[in-house]
């Protein structure tokens, strides 16, 4: 199979929706179907930026959550690697929030804006470190 057919599949979802599509776009000039898998092509970007960042947030999140069951003596070493963590995502979510194709002013994960998120844990994370 061809790597634009696989790219729709995944996107579409099933065989029939490739189908479907290939039906409805046969006819279609060719300019107007290149725009359309261009525009395919990018939001499949911001889909793989948005995974990438998940990712992230869940690793982060269980290191969060490691930290306050971690000997003194680890806390150091874990909370070091979440400022790293958290270094990387941030500029990953800004870059996120700024693409054209995202409609969103900020990154929501749990029902929060996930660079505040990540500011509310540092308190947390000094308080660990005591």
């Amino acid at each position: 199979m061809y790597t634009l057919e696989l790219l729709l599949i995944e996107m579409l979802g099933t065989n029939e929706d490739i189908i479907k599509f290939k039906a409805k776009y046969s006819l279609a000039a060719p300019a107007y179907v290149k725009s359309l898998l261009g525009k395919c092509l990018d939001l499949y970007g911001v889909r793989k930026k948005t995974i990438g960042i998940l990712k992230r947030v869940h690793l982060r999140e269980k290191m969060i959550k490691h930290i306050s069951k971690a000997q003194k003596e680890e806390r150091k070493e874990i909370a070091i690697k979440i400022c790293k963590a958290n270094k990387i995502l941030k500029e990953k979510i800004q870059k996120w929030v700024d693409d054209l194709y995202v409609p969103f002013e900020s990154f929501i994960y749990g029902g929060k804006d996930y660079l505040r998120k990540i500011e509310e844990d540092m308190v947390y994370l000094q308080t660990m470190l005591e």
